[in-house]
């Protein structure tokens, strides 16, 4: 009788779970294809996107081939956390193309400065920038006033913006995920 480690029986079980796969397929994706070896998942590495995947067996970043590698058999587990990984993939595709045009040097650092804060806080984003960095607001209007020609990439207020906008995300998706858990109970008890 075959274990779980034998060779043979894992090829048959992935064999199966491609099959199912093949007569019930994920919705079309630009991130997500079916490769010989499994499911590919073409996004760049993310920190949340490892989190998520986790969840889903013998998922594999394949930092050879700047994707994601999931075996046939991951497919349900997967196929439950699509939406997310779609989202995830846009967003860390977004970065991945930011990143790109602010190394060809499309923008100055001080418009990436803007950029971002503006995300962050609104128009209103120097007040609100130099109150809770505590930059003060001179710091931040001799920045704008002189295009911010001695900012540079190594500026700590970059790396404080970024961890600043990542706890937004994070705390807008835990918001989001609660409301939906909510919703999900709302029209459970609804139907009944």
């Amino acid at each position: 009788m075959p274990t779980s480690k034998d060779p043979e029986a894992i090829r048959d079980s992935e064999a199966k779970a491609h099959a199912a796969l093949m007569a019930n397929p994920f919705p079309p994706s630009p991130w997500i294809s079916i490769g010989p070896d499994g499911i590919i998942i073409a996004t760049g590495y993310s920190e949340a996107l490892n989190r998520l995947l986790r969840w889903v067996p013998k998922a594999k970043w394949r930092p050879d081939k700047r994707c994601w590698l999931v075996p046939f058999s991951g497919a349900e587990a997967m196929r439950a956390v699509l939406p997310e990984i779609t989202r995830l993939a846009d967003a860390t595709q977004e970065l991945a193309e930011a990143e790109a045009r602010h190394f060809a040097g499309e923008q100055p650092p001080f418009a990436h400065l803007t950029e971002a804060a503006e995300r962050l806080y609104g128009s209103d984003w120097p007040q609100k920038l130099a109150e809770e960095t505590g930059l003060g607001a001179g710091r931040v209007t001799e920045w704008r006033q002189a295009n911010a020609e001695s900012l540079t990439a190594h500026d700590p207020i970059f790396s404080e913006l970024i961890r600043r906008m990542r706890k937004k995300a994070a705390d807008l998706i835990t918001g989001a995920d609660r409301l939906e858990e909510w919703q999900a109970a709302r029209r459970r008890d609804e139907g009944r």
